[in-house]
């Protein structure tokens, strides 16, 4: 049987020397943002293919024939197949919180459009408040992806209900209305995740311009990733993965603690995700990540071949 994602974390964590362990947490993120970059293409196809469908249908009922057809973001075909969804950084180990800040204040040294933008940390508290609210979020199968909404009455309504939860949960008078990076809490535990009401309320609301995300984890960190850039039934716009990493929390490299998964994400128009429209924007090696060479040249060209290992590993030594 194949290791739970636990067990492999936990294995990751024992290897030793540091320089080893570093890189076999780089490929298991890297093999992530592989998995997110073929469940997005996946999951936007189907949506835009949905919707063109129905305005086939609804066009040929009006003799209307001059409809446009939805297409996939640029962001995303900009990706290659089998690619990696954003750069992976080298891992590291240190204080999380520490990490997941320095990453906001570098996303928020820039403008946008010629206004400041503010990083705000949420707090455990506010994701238990977004989490709890009532409005409803439509969601359609395992990779997170949300089914269509009804009308667009009924998405307006719920979005409106999303945005009031998460500036609800925000320390208004210390933000107003400035441009946001929000900052995600470190998780309490190794299999929480975002969740679907938090998710839809970052999407929805328009003054969050980027997000720094913390996963437990790789794997959910592709459940997280997916929430935020995926198609949305609700026609919020997604936020682009920019650039993600594994880090060690303080002391990882001596007490063995498991790694948690720092990533990037920001809104089409603002940042590096800007670039990222274009394939000659996305200068990093699309096979693992790293922006010291390109694909060609990569080292670690081979597939998946680590993570096989290290579940062959981890279940002959039945950690």
């Amino acid at each position: 049987e194949l290791a739970s994602p636990a067990q492999q974390a936990a294995f990751r964590a024992s290897v030793e020397p540091w320089s080893e362990r570093r890189e076999m947490e780089r490929c298991a993120v890297a093999s992530a943002m592989r998995r997110v970059g073929r469940i997005l293409r996946e999951n936007c196809a189907r949506i835009v293919n949905e919707k063109n469908s129905n305005k086939d249908a609804s066009n040929r009922k009006t003799n209307n024939t001059h409809g446009t057809e939805e297409e996939l973001p640029k962001w995303l075909t900009a990706i290659a197949r089998g690619a990696v969804a954003c750069a992976v950084l080298n891992s590291s180990s240190g204080d999380v919180a520490l990490c997941a800040r320095e990453t906001a204040a570098a996303c928020a040294s820039v403008t946008y459009q010629n206004e400041k933008v503010t990083v705000v940390e949420l707090t455990y508290t506010a994701l238990r408040e977004m989490r709890g609210k009532e409005f409803e979020v439509l969601q359609n199968g395992d990779d997170n992806a949300h089914a269509e909404a009804t009308t667009d009455t009924e998405k307006e309504r719920i979005n409106s209900e999303a945005r009031a939860a998460f500036d609800k949960a925000l320390p208004s008078e210390e933000v107003g209305h400035d441009h946001l990076v929000a900052v995600l809490p470190v998780p309490q535990k190794s299999t929480s995740g975002l969740g679907h009401r938090v998710s839809l309320a970052l999407r929805a609301s328009p003054n969050v311009r980027a997000v720094v995300l913390v996963s437990s984890g790789p794997d959910t960190a592709v459940r997280d990733v997916v929430a935020l850039a995926g198609a949305c039934a609700h026609g919020t716009p997604p936020f682009v993965p920019v650039a993600t990493t594994a880090v060690a929390p303080d002391g990882g490299e001596e007490n063995k603690k498991p790694a948690v998964t720092l990533t990037l994400l920001e809104r089409g128009d603002f940042g590096t995700a800007v670039g990222l429209a274009y394939s000659h924007g996305r200068v990093y090696c699309w096979q693992c990540g790293d922006d010291g060479h390109g694909k060609r040249q990569c080292p670690r060209r081979g597939g998946d071949e680590s993570v096989g290992e290290l579940t062959h590993a981890v279940t002959a030594m039945a950690v």
